[in-house]
């Protein structure tokens, strides 16, 4: 049942106590030593309980702890008629219960198919630029323990391995290092309307949930349609699948982590950002390890937002046996077999949608460039800015006299260039800099990353 107002009354703290109760040590654990928490809010039954829990959960631990600042974000899709309204009704609830509230709007076309998938990637763009204009840690999100559910099937249905049967995590960092925190993913959805049904809590229904061209939607009929069959796939039966395939995936990434420190030469990632790998050594590792070690690598190297596809990687590699591939280009890099049995692994250099997109640089601040290094301006007044080097500026400053490292030229393309009004002052990574710069710009590359990580959902 929906309702049309959304601001609580007075006497529902009462009955919002049971289920406080049982999301307090969530709250605790997640909340509980960030400075800030911004709490996704769209208006729907979970986030309206989000917000009221998450009220109540704050105002009783700063009777004997310190607490995080809340706000409240919520992204207007501009999909349907009526969704500006709805965005300023749950600004007018985030501000009578004290809270401040900014509107996200997605701006611009809409594609034509996959719409909820392109939401769900907008929704998390916007919400990521919001935190770094803000300089905000945290974001929290209403999932459940039905949503997690949904989730382990849906990946179920596509092949996941065991990172995607780990489904959603509690806690988990969005591309630039900000947290993902789902407090609720041990309640289940039935509580939580419970709850806004008995007091006069109001909530919007969004008519995409019951429009059956959706994955999810058809995914949430199969499972009461099971249940009336006498087959029940229970939420908390699938949610603790997840969370044993959570453990696995855990163990796996530390093993994975041990066999890339152990590896030394047989396995380096080069500070100017790409990799070798001796492939001989490669197989000398379990299959899962082997896939787990390549793909981060892909990942850090590629510079790409999304996961690198587990099929992907297998049909690449076991595909083939597992003989050194040659030529491939793969989720933005590219595999070019060296001396020996090794492979080096590059970004792919030539394509407009994989160059680093040029930002600006300010004075004494630091910049994740192109999602593979950390760039920092160290002083001085200019405007300048950091883009791909690409094979035009290393020809560039080779022609002024600068002479190259030793490293493949495709490898020193992809670079992060420093250029003020634009000519290029200095390549931080290459040692190069013209008069003047030398001491003002710094980067590094950022290592890979092969620990167990989820998506956001």
């Amino acid at each position: 049942m929906s309702k049309t107002g959304l601001t609580p009354s007075a006497d529902a703290s009462a009955a919002l106590e049971p289920l406080l109760a049982e999301a307090t040590p969530s709250f605790d654990r997640l909340f509980g030593e960030l400075p800030h928490v911004v709490l996704a809010i769209s208006g729907g039954s979970d986030s309206m309980a989000l917000l009221h829990l998450a009220v109540a959960w704050r105002a009783v631990r700063l009777k004997t702890a310190q607490a995080p600042n809340l706000s409240v974000v919520t992204v207007d899709h501009a999909l349907r008629d009526g969704s500006a309204e709805e965005a300023r009704a749950v600004a007018e609830c985030s501000r009578s219960l004290g809270l401040p509230h900014a509107i996200l709007r997605w701006d611009g076309p809409k594609p034509a198919t996959g719409v909820q998938a392109a939401a769900r990637a907008e929704r998390y763009r916007l919400i990521r630029r919001y935190l770094d204009d803000e300089a905000l840690p945290a974001v929290a999100t209403a999932h459940t323990i039905d949503d997690q559910a949904e989730t382990v099937l849906m990946r179920l249905a596509r092949g996941s391995g065991i990172d995607g049967l780990s489904a959603m995590r509690p806690r988990s960092s969005l591309p630039g290092g900000r947290l993902l925190l789902r407090p609720l993913l041990g309640l289940r959805k039935s509580e939580l309307t419970a709850y806004l049904e008995a007091q006069p809590v109001g909530w919007l229904e969004d008519p995409s949930n019951t429009r059956p061209e959706f994955e999810r939607v058809r995914v949430r009929t199969a499972l009461r349609a099971a249940s009336s069959a006498g087959f029940s796939l229970d939420a908390k039966a699938l949610g603790l699948s997840a969370l044993r395939a959570r453990r696995a995936a855990d163990a796996l990434a530390v093993l994975t982590e041990q066999a890339w420190r152990s590896a030394g030469e047989k396995a380096a990632f080069n500070p100017l950002g790409y990799a070798t790998v001796d492939w001989t050594w490669l197989q000398t590792q379990p299959e899962d390890i082997r896939l787990r070690l390549l793909a981060g690598l892909v990942e850090r190297i590629g510079g790409r937002v999304d996961a690198v596809s587990l099929g992907q990687l297998e049909a690449a590699t076991a595909g083939c046996n597992w003989r050194r591939p040659s030529g491939l280009t793969l989720h933005g890099t590219e595999w070019t077999p060296t001396a020996g049995t090794r492979l080096h692994i590059f970004r792919e250099c030539g394509r407009e949608d994989l160059a680093g997109a040029e930002v600006a640089l300010r004075p004494g601040g630091s910049v994740a460039w192109d999602r593979r290094f950390l760039v920092n301006c160290i002083s001085g007044g200019l405007a300048a800015s950091a883009a791909m080097l690409g094979a035009a500026g290393l020809a560039s400053i080779e022609a002024s006299g600068f002479a190259r490292v030793r490293a493949p030229a495709r490898a020193l393309w992809s670079l992060p260039a420093v250029s003020v009004e634009g000519a290029i002052v200095c390549v931080p990574n290459l040692g190069f800099a013209e008069a003047g710069f030398e001491d003002m710009f710094r980067s590094e590359a950022l290592a890979p990353h092969f620990g167990a990580g989820d998506v956001p959902s």
